[in-house]
């Protein structure tokens, strides 16, 4: 279950744009350089509560030394393809969910943004955006 940022959530009255993958309320228009300055990859995905169905998005990015450690020891570089295609959210945002849904994972419905950090800049990768699809 994510923190609740109730404390955040009462300086305003607008309900946040996304959420970082942490549940912080993110109230300005997502942009991947608002996420970690190590980040190569990022994306904003939409998802739904199993409980209680309300959608949010979720911001989330991944270092360049992000590494995936395979079955023999071996380690292999997370490419924007990859953190895209095997991205999950866990527990979604605390959203007073009248069910047990903060407990629950949240289901991914599709990829709204993904960009790769290339040098210093970030491009948008609309190649690997929308709906996810079953493995």
């Amino acid at each position: 279950m994510r923190p609740d940022y109730t404390d955040i959530r009462a300086l305003t009255d607008q309900e946040p744009l996304w959420f970082t993958i942490g549940g912080v309320p993110r109230y300005a228009p997502f942009h991947p350089s608002m996420l970690g300055v190590y980040d190569r990859s990022a994306v904003l995905v939409n998802v739904a509560c199993q409980s209680c169905d309300a959608e949010m998005l979720i911001g989330d990015g991944a270092a360049a030394l992000t590494l995936h450690r395979l079955a023999k020891g071996e380690v292999e570089e997370i490419t924007i393809e990859r953190f895209a295609s095997r991205w999950t959210c866990g527990d979604p945002p605390r959203h007073n969910c009248p069910g047990s849904g903060e407990t629950m994972s949240a289901v991914e419905l599709e990829i709204i943004e993904a960009w790769e950090r290339v040098d210093f800049d970030w491009k948008r990768r609309v190649d690997l955006e929308g709906a996810f699809r079953d493995e």
